[in-house]
C-alpha cells in the first residue's frame, strides 16, 4: 500500500530537490526492532535511492510514535497507551509498565494533595487549636500510599468533609 501525491510542484522530504509534475510517494523508514524514525515523500523515480542508516525504508504512510513495523504482520497502529508510566517496548511490541516512573507519578499526585491540605494545618497552628484528628488520619493516609503495592491501584484516602 502506498499513496502518490497528486502531480505539481514538490519537494523531496529528504534531498528537498523540487520536481515539477512527478508523482511523490509516501514512505517510511524502521530500525531493525520497528520503530519508525523517519517518515516523509519522494518522487517515484528517485524512491530506490533513499538510504537510510540502520534503517529499512518502505513505501506506505506512518506517523512516528503511532505506528510501529512488525515482520510477520506489516505495518501496525500502536495500541492506546496504558497509562503515563508505560514505555512502548518496540522489541517485545508492546506497552511496558515502567515502575519507578509510576511510583514518581504517585508521590507527585501525593504531593498535590498533601499541598491542597496544607492550608488547615497552617490555620490550625495559627490559631493554636490541634488538627481534627480526621485531617490527621487523612494526611498520614496520603503519605503511606507508597506502602502499597500496585502504583496502578491506588487506594486513595477520601478528603474529610
Amino acid at each position: 500500500h502506498f499513496h502518490v501525491h497528486g502531480l505539481q510542484i514538490r519537494r523531496c522530504a529528504l534531498c528537498h530537490r523540487r520536481f515539477r509534475n512527478i508523482a511523490l510517494m509516501e514512505f517510511f523508514a524502521h530500525d531493525k526492532h520497528g520503530r519508525i524514525w523517519q517518515t516523509g515523500n519522494c518522487p517515484c523515480t528517485e524512491i530506490s535511492r533513499i538510504q537510510i542508516t540502520d534503517c529499512t525504508v518502505r513505501l506506505g504512510m506512518a506517523k512516528i510514535g503511532e505506528h510501529y513495523w512488525c515482520a510477520r504482520r506489516g505495518l501496525q497502529k500502536i495500541p492506546e497507551r496504558p497509562s503515563q508510566a508505560h514505555e512502548f517496548d518496540y522489541l517485545a511490541k508492546a506497552w511496558v509498565l515502567q515502575e519507578a516512573k509510576a511510583w514518581v507519578l504517585v508521590r507527585a499526585q501525593r504531593d498535590q494533595l498533601m499541598a491542597a491540605s496544607d492550608w488547615r494545618v497552617a490555620r490550625a497552628m495559627e490559631q493554636g487549636a490541634p488538627l481534627g484528628n480526621e485531617w490527621v488520619s487523612y494526611r498520614q493516609a496520603l503519605r503511606d500510599v507508597t506502602l502499597q503495592h500496585d502504583p496502578l491501584r491506588i487506594e486513595w484516602p477520601l478528603q474529610p468533609e
